[in-house]
């Protein structure tokens, strides 16, 4: 066989699919059938042929937004609170992007990371308050 004549096979067969299928999609609907042949045959369908899907559009964050949002969402738990602590210290806490994007988003931590959520904002709270004052100290 040719490569053409290959190509030609293929393409009959593909259009009797898609003929078989509107056949038995026109079928389903004209007889009155079971609940389960019924979603037998939409499941058919609807494997060889998905419906088109919204692409969705993912949200475009700054690096220390992410980089944050690594640390809080994926990195804290009860065995590493101590190196995500030191990790955020290290942040630029008089930056307002910075301490708005840590104070602002609670919500998405895990239920059971809110207890250690809530002792790295105080830990930092109390890091700054010493910094601040270091700061002010070593300006006179």
């Amino acid at each position: 066989m040719t490569t053409t004549t290959t190509w030609h096979a293929f393409m009959v067969c593909v259009c009797c699919l898609v003929s078989f299928q509107e056949v038995m999609m026109r079928k389903k609907s004209a007889l009155h059938l079971d609940s389960r042949y019924s979603t037998m045959i939409e499941n058919a369908y609807f494997y060889s042929n998905p419906p088109e899907a919204r692409q969705e559009t993912r949200v475009k964050r700054p690096p220390m937004h992410e980089y944050i949002r690594k640390l809080l969402y994926k990195d804290l738990s009860k065995t590493t609170v101590e190196r995500v602590l030191r990790q955020m210290r290290k942040l630029d806490w008089n930056n307002t992007e910075v301490s708005i994007y840590y104070c602002y988003t609670p919500w998405a931590i895990k239920t059971r990371n809110t207890f250690i959520f809530v002792i790295t904002l105080a830990s930092i709270d109390q890091f700054s308050y010493v910094l601040h004052k270091f700061k002010s100290l070593r300006s006179k």
